[in-house]
């Protein structure tokens, strides 16, 4: 096999979310030295680490065109931006990852344009409502995808109908399970304790826990009024918040206006994800839509319970200790919190292998994609 040139396009800049993890499982998993995979943003990267291990670990470049960034929205800006990038850089494959059926559009529209041949978009989430802006768009959107796009991925089949045209999604769409590394996300006891002793959360405390971008989709909001409630009922509760983003301003305005400070520990972005959910006692996920979020595999991996929203795809609980909730009923949501204190702990890693998730196989998968 002749040498393959892969470009992985995230229309999105590059954090620490499940993105962006996935586009890294797929580098860190494919052992095919006649594939050179390279990332490309739009927009800025955050992540120096993701880009450092690239960049020497694995031989890709990270290309960063440093346009400006406003979720949601038609980002038209990406369109010209991929489109002058993919003239002055040749690749036989592109890979298009977003959450935003416009921008999935655009990059693939620019890519046919400048003679890519292979073009493989992917979905990696569903949305709230059908509204009028979001039905336009996916008219215009189908339109495009199915002259432009020659392979369609989606983390479910419901994240690829919110994307894709009906008529791809029983012939053509290729449903990608969002790998995990399976060994690092065992529950180690010793773990937990350090974790807990480094953040002050006593064996007693009731630890609950989220790991998300602070960005509407996820519902700090709903979370954070949650907390107040248990820690009324709780007291020895705490909060711990892995992640970032741009609504962190007002998250911390919110801690403030609930006086609940002392009881919520933010730890910004970090690299260790694992370790941090080896220290919480449940895993709270009120988030108002998502695909199959890698987060929710993850947390499962270690055996940490989740209560999580009933706008989240069903198929995400594949161990038996996930429990779905309306966003309406605060009582429920409560109750079902504080009796998770009295959950006995225990991997799931042989659960997630059984159901497809072992992070190896996902870079056999996608080299099979890569190179048909």
């Amino acid at each position: 096999m002749n040498e393959i040139k892969v470009l992985e396009i995230t229309c999105e800049p590059i954090l620490f979310g499940g993105q962006e993890m996935f586009i890294m499982n797929i580098i860190r998993n494919i052992h095919n030295d006649k594939l050179n995979i390279d990332v490309l943003t739009p927009y800025y990267c955050n992540n120096k680490a993701y880009q450092q291990e690239i960049e020497e670990q694995y031989g890709g470049k990270v290309y960063c065109l440093n346009k400006e960034f406003k979720a949601g929205g038609f980002r038209f800006n990406l369109f010209f931006a991929i489109k002058k990038f993919l003239k002055a850089h040749q690749y036989e494959v592109v890979h298009i990852h977003s959450g935003s059926v416009n921008a999935l559009s655009l990059a693939a529209f620019a890519s046919k344009l400048s003679g890519v041949k292979k073009i493989i978009l992917h979905s990696h989430s569903t949305g709230l409502k059908k509204t009028i802006s979001y039905k336009l768009s996916k008219f215009l959107s189908d339109i495009i995808v199915k002259k432009c796009a020659t392979d369609f991925c989606a983390c479910s089949v419901d994240a690829g109908k919110w994307k894709f045209p009906e008529s791809v999604i029983d012939t053509k769409l290729n449903v990608i399970n969002n790998g995990i590394n399976l060994e690092r996300f065992c529950f180690q006891k010793e773990i937990r304790d350090k974790v807990r002793s480094q953040l002050k959360i006593q064996e007693n405390d009731l630890c609950i826990g989220h790991v998300g971008r602070f960005s509407v989709v996820k519902n700090h909001k709903f979370l954070l009024d949650l907390f107040k409630k248990v820690k009324s009922e709780h007291p020895n509760s705490k909060l711990l918040l892995v992640g970032d983003g741009e609504l962190r301003t007002e998250i911390e305005t919110q801690i403030k206006h609930l006086e609940i400070g002392e009881s919520v520990i933010l730890t910004g972005e970090v690299t260790n994800v694992t370790d941090y959910m080896q220290a919480m006692d449940v895993f709270v996920f009120p988030s108002l839509w998502e695909g199959l979020p890698i987060v929710g595999i993850e947390a499962q991996a270690t055996g940490l319970p989740i209560i999580a929203s009933d706008k989240i795809t069903k198929d995400m609980d594949v161990t038996g200790i996930v429990k779905y909730l309306p966003l309406d009923n605060n009582d429920e949501w409560i109750n079902e919190v504080i009796q998770t204190k009295e959950y006995i702990r225990e991997s799931k890693t042989s659960e997630i292998r059984d159901h497809g998730y072992d992070v190896r196989q996902l870079g056999v998968v996608m080299e099979k994609i890569y190179t048909r």
